[in-house]
């Protein structure tokens, strides 16, 4: 049986951004006089410079990571009570707690108007239901006296404008979700970076061969593949949306997934299952807080075809076809 993995399962990337990684990294590797060198604490000046364009900001304000994840313990002397969004990806707060955060749990609208204490919020398109912040409750955050961590790592899957670091507002974000969790390679940005500890900068920092060869990559638009293949997956989501009933979304989503409400007398396990029969492979909503029976579908490396394999196999569990 053909299986469409609706799970969130990385695909490669395209052949062309995969060739140009390849290049980037042998005419580094040639042109480098010393292979040990290691990078700076805040990251290579040309990696800062390429990320510095792409994400619309000053080099000075970007310290390099290698992934959302390695923001966590860099951050964390700064959150020491932190609340995180909920849902939401349920790695991040459990490796705050772990990191000795005092983590909380609330909704956005508690998150955005209480500022007692440190926030974790995603934007745009938050995993799993593809929910972003409107223009005020991003505005919201810059004004807080206590750090509002944003997290971007689906700018390049989403049709909403990323915040602007600014004031208390910090974003962290990765190439993850274009190139692949291999990419290891992410930022912080904001003005926080200037308080940030050196030796918890080196802890996470690429090698400074890989940060020159990413350098070469953005310089040299690679950037612009991986966006055509986010494009892809949000073109296949929104078909899905446009035919299935809208009440069976969690909420009007944006960026690659979608969180799907369950009827009351299905639970996400048996739904997993009948949609396993089918050839589809979902994610159970608890993996991510969530509070009712729910699926996640993601749409990365999905066609337009499979779209719409899906939104049948989701009308079924509600005994309905889709429009």
């Amino acid at each position: 049986m053909r299986i469409v993995d609706a799970s969130g399962k990385h695909t490669e990337p395209n052949t062309d951004a995969q060739v140009l990684l390849r290049e980037c990294l042998l005419r580094v590797a040639r042109k480098s006089s010393d292979l040990t060198d290691p990078a700076p604490p805040l990251g290579t000046d040309k990696l800062r410079t390429a990320l510095a364009a792409i994400t619309g900001c000053e080099p000075e304000i970007i310290a390099i990571t290698s992934g959302v994840r390695a923001s966590v313990p860099i951050l964390a002397p700064m959150l020491p009570i932190v609340a995180f969004e909920s849902p939401s990806f349920e790695d991040l707060p459990k490796l705050a707690q772990s990191m000795g955060c005092e983590v909380k749990r609330e909704s956005w609208p508690e998150l955005v108007h209480d500022d007692s204490h440190a926030i974790w919020i995603t934007h745009p398109a938050r995993n799993p239901d593809g929910a972003s912040l409107t223009i005020e409750s991003v505005k919201q955050l810059t004004q807080r006296r206590h750090i509002a961590v944003v997290n971007e790592v689906h700018r390049w899957n989403s049709t909403i404008q990323p915040a602007i670091p600014s004031g208390s507002l910090v974003a962290v974000g990765s190439l993850s979700k274009v190139w692949g969790p291999g990419a290891r390679l992410g930022w912080v940005r904001g003005a926080a970076v200037a308080k940030l500890s050196k030796a918890s900068l080196r802890i996470s920092s690429p090698p400074s061969i890989m940060q020159h060869t990413w350098a070469d990559f953005l310089e040299g638009g690679g950037l612009e593949y991986l966006a055509n293949d986010a494009a892809v997956a949000e073109m296949s989501r929104k078909r899905f949306c446009e035919l299935v009933e809208p009440q069976w979304l969690a909420t009007a989503s944006d960026g690659p997934s979608v969180l799907v409400k369950l009827p009351k007398r299905l639970s996400a396990s048996e739904a997993l299952k009948i949609l396993l029969s089918s050839g589809i492979r979902a994610t159970d909503g608890q993996y991510f807080s969530v509070p009712y029976p729910a699926v996640r579908l993601n749409f990365v490396g999905i066609s337009h075809s499979d779209a719409e394999v899906l939104a049948r196999a989701i009308g079924q569990l509600f005994d309905q076809q889709p429009r």
